[in-house]
């Protein structure tokens, strides 16, 4: 026997569907910006970390996925170096009043070895805050975020 649907169970049916809703339109599609250098890939790498931190950014890890690799299966692997980095004071901000945003957290630099060039890459926020001050905040980051790659990939 079918017994009928509660109104609690259709309103948290109905508030579920909204809830993934007003999710699903935050996200956009995944921006990604990324450059290439000859700059030789420890220089790369360093400049990355520099310019992480002159733009107010803690790195937060450091992870070498290539050399990890090539540690494991005993055997050279090109060099891939993933650096993670984040604002914290921002996002203490950010997620007192978005904390879904920590998806994507924290900001990420992908630096790999492809052939004779050295490859600069990140995927940049897309993410809408509900808020303009919020929103302006994400477009200062992803701003930031470029000026790394650029200068990590840029001859000084």
């Amino acid at each position: 026997m079918c017994r009928p649907i509660s109104s609690f169970l259709l309103f948290l049916a109905l508030l579920t569907m909204v809830n993934l809703a007003t999710a699903e339109s935050r996200y956009e599609q995944i921006e990604v910006y990324r450059l290439e250098t000859t700059k030789p890939f420890y220089e790369v790498v360093a400049d990355a970390e520099f310019a992480i931190s002159e733009q107010n950014f803690t790195l937060t890890n450091r992870s070498e996925i290539g050399e990890a690799i090539g540690r494991l299966y005993a055997e050279k692997f090109p060099e891939v170096t993933a650096l993670q980095f984040c604002n914290l004071e921002l996002a203490r901000e950010i997620l007192s009043v978005v904390p879904e945003f920590s998806l994507h957290m924290p900001c990420k630099i992908v630096i790999y070895q492809l052939a004779d060039k050295v490859i600069v890459e990140t995927q940049l926020p897309t993410a809408k805050l509900g808020s303009s001050a919020l929103n302006k905040e994400t477009d200062d980051i992803k701003e930031k975020i470029r000026k790394i790659v650029d200068f990590a990939s840029t001859e000084h």
